[in-house]
């Protein structure tokens, strides 16, 4: 008895673990004529805005203003609580 379930168990996980085929190739899409738009996140972790602000009045900064002037900047948003990075990356990647 004990061989008879051993094999049957043996069948049973050989046919589902065995991947199926399909009866035709795959095909890919047709290529889109323009590559899709990305979006990137700039998040600087502790950087209040009013020393970021002073930074771009001087000068100091170089390639951020490059992004504001292409992208959206945004210097008045609320922390969700409570404020350590970990919970506001995890709230930014899932939006809860």
């Amino acid at each position: 008895m004990r061989n008879l379930l051993s094999i049957l168990l043996t069948l049973i996980l050989t046919f589902l673990l065995i991947p199926v085929r399909a009866s035709k190739p795959l095909q890919s899409p047709e290529p889109s004529p323009s590559p899709p738009r990305g979006a990137a996140l700039f998040v600087v972790d502790s950087l209040m805005p009013e020393a970021l602000n002073e930074l771009l009045r001087e000068g100091k900064l170089k390639a951020i203003p490059f992004l504001i002037d292409r992208g959206f900047y945004w210097d008045d948003v609320i922390s969700v609580f409570p404020s350590m990075s970990v919970v506001i990356d995890s709230s930014l990647l899932t939006g809860a």
